[in-house]
């Protein structure tokens, strides 16, 4: 079996690892052996936190750019995201996937198809270290407004 971690950051804890899980979204069930919550993490331990990870998830219904996403990248993770916002980053195929808003069944494709083929999550993590390069002054641009 192929080595592979799958990391929640959540900024709130449900309270101990077995309520954790069981409140987990539903993606991750198939992948619980591999799961750990990790509760609310202090900005400058975040690169060690996505260090420790192989796969970025983030599926949100509205979050605008996610910065979070951009930080991932930067650490050299593949991301699945869903659209509206984190994918006019993420180039779908190429940096990670882009899939459905609501949609469990095309995460868990997506963390089968990283979880079975190392090579191809090394380079999908390769390929969003460079596109967070490319992003990183569009960032401070926005922030600066």
């Amino acid at each position: 079996m192929p080595s592979i971690s799958i990391a929640s950051t959540l900024s709130n804890s449900f309270g101990g690892e077995r309520a954790t899980l069981c409140r987990a979204p539903r993606f991750i069930f198939p992948f619980r052996d591999l799961y750990r919550h990790t509760a609310h993490v202090p900005q400058a331990q975040l690169p060690q936190v996505y260090g420790a990870a192989d796969v970025f998830v983030f599926p949100t219904l509205l979050e605008g750019l996610g910065l979070v996403v951009l930080q991932a990248m930067a650490c050299g993770l593949p991301v699945i995201v869903t659209p509206r916002g984190p994918d006019e980053v993420v180039r779908d195929g190429v940096d990670g996937y882009v899939v459905p808003a609501v949609d469990s069944n095309s995460i868990i494709e997506a963390l089968e198809r990283l979880y079975s083929d190392a090579e191809l999550r090394l380079q999908l993590g390769r390929n969003a270290r460079s596109q967070a390069e490319r992003w990183s002054g569009k960032v401070r641009q926005r922030r600066s407004r």
